[in-house]
């Protein structure tokens, strides 16, 4: 019997154990029918005791199922040298589905020679062993291989985004993104395959998020045409174009196979109300005649409202309202920015003063550090008001 409660006792001790630790924060990982692919630059390293350290950078793309990048995966790397960045913890997938680690290859971490045996047909010779990055993410695993002591290095290709109009466009505007001067440096290799991950803070109603194009031809993106509409949502577009130069790709990304991209750009594009270069200042305007008279007993001090609702922008609404009121004092806000009260002394003698008003308008319509873009103001709008005293009893 007590044998029995002994196990029994052990086994609940077993499952809380089990509980409490699933109750912990696990990372996300891969489902077991995504795919992954892994690139390493440079894709060869020299001796750093004749040539220099290196730092081969290592990026991978996870998509799942349905080829669709995920962010905020955990991916683990590993190498057959000491050195990686990330050390033992894991590295999450950004926006366009990717995580990078970066592998420094110096003196004290560079694969020391070995002797390979003779065979048959190859006498006993030295070498460098290769450098292999494995990237792992619950089941789904990639390996890249960096070769060693090679004269001769394969350098990546090098992604260009040349957006059309730059940096920015207005809602329904037309856009180009081009892709086709993207080159290898290498003599005799040319970009095969082109991947464009679009990516809104925005989307527009019916627009994937992120939008995804690929191809061998895909070398450049236009929106409208004749399957995409123009961008009407104001939103902030991150666009990413990813090269290769390997001449399999595109057999490969016909079989469904997955291209590992060596060469990447990104851009930030905005989709703004108005652009910089076209944006109209506003008009500022203060109702009632443009000299206007009022009356108080001396010494009294007396009110007179500034009214600018009437002041407009053809584009974006009125972002601020500058008010004066020509006598050294601050007007006192009324029951909306656009209105606010003067108040004025009245002296023995009639005195004239010159309020003014002078608005800014929301410029692009995007707010950036704490601001709207690309702000315009008005002209200054200026009244006369002259404060008149009454006759004593009067």
């Amino acid at each position: 019997m007590t044998t029995t409660r002994h196990a029994l006792l052990a086994a609940l001790a077993l499952g809380l154990g089990v509980l409490s630790a699933g109750c912990e924060d696990s990372p996300l990982v891969a489902g077991s029918d995504w795919k992954m692919s892994i690139t390493a630059n440079p894709g060869s390293v020299l001796d750093p005791s004749t040539s220099g350290n290196t730092d081969i950078q290592v990026a991978v793309t996870l998509v799942d199922a349905k080829g669709v990048p995920k962010q905020g995966i955990t991916v683990y790397f590993n190498a057959s040298i000491k050195g990686l960045v990330s050390g033992q913890k894991g590295v999450k997938t950004d926006a366009s589905g990717t995580a990078r680690d970066v592998l420094p290859v110096t003196i004290d971490n560079y694969p020391p020679s070995v002797t390979v045996p003779a065979t048959p047909t190859v006498p006993a010779h030295v070498q460098t062993p290769d450098i292999t990055i494995t990237a792992t993410s619950a089941g789904v695993t990639e390996t890249a291989n960096v070769t060693t002591g090679k004269a001769t290095v394969n350098h990546p290709p090098v992604a260009s985004i040349v957006a059309s109009p730059q940096n920015q466009q207005a809602s329904w505007g037309a856009v180009v993104f081009d892709g086709s001067a993207s080159t290898d440096p290498d003599a005799g290799e040319i970009v095969t395959m082109y991947r464009w991950v679009l990516t809104s803070t925005n989307p527009d109603a019916g627009m994937p998020n992120p939008f995804i194009a690929e191809g061998q031809g895909v070398s450049g993106l236009q929106f409208p045409n004749d399957t995409l509409p123009a961008f009407k949502n104001i939103q902030d577009l991150t666009v990413s174009l990813f090269v290769t130069e390997d001449p399999n790709a595109p057999a490969d990304f016909a079989a469904g196979k997955t291209i590992a991209y060596r060469g990447q750009e990104t851009q930030v594009y905005s989709i703004v109300a108005v652009r910089c270069d076209s944006n109209t200042a506003p008009t500022a305007v203060l109702s009632g005649a443009d000299q206007q008279q009022i009356f108080g007993f001396p010494q009294s001090l007396v009110s007179f409202q500034l009214d600018g609702s009437l002041s407009s922008d053809p584009e974006t609404p009125i972002d601020i309202y500058n008010f004066s009121c020509g006598n050294g004092s601050a007007p006192v806000p009324g029951t909306s920015p656009s209105k606010v009260t003067c108040r004025y002394l009245v002296d023995a003698v009639p005195r004239t003063y010159t309020p003014a008003l002078t608005v800014v308008d929301r410029g692009t319509g995007q707010i950036v550090n704490g601001q709207y873009q690309c702000q315009k103001s008005s002209q200054e709008k200026t009244i006369t008001v002259t404060v008149s005293p009454l006759a004593s009893g009067g």
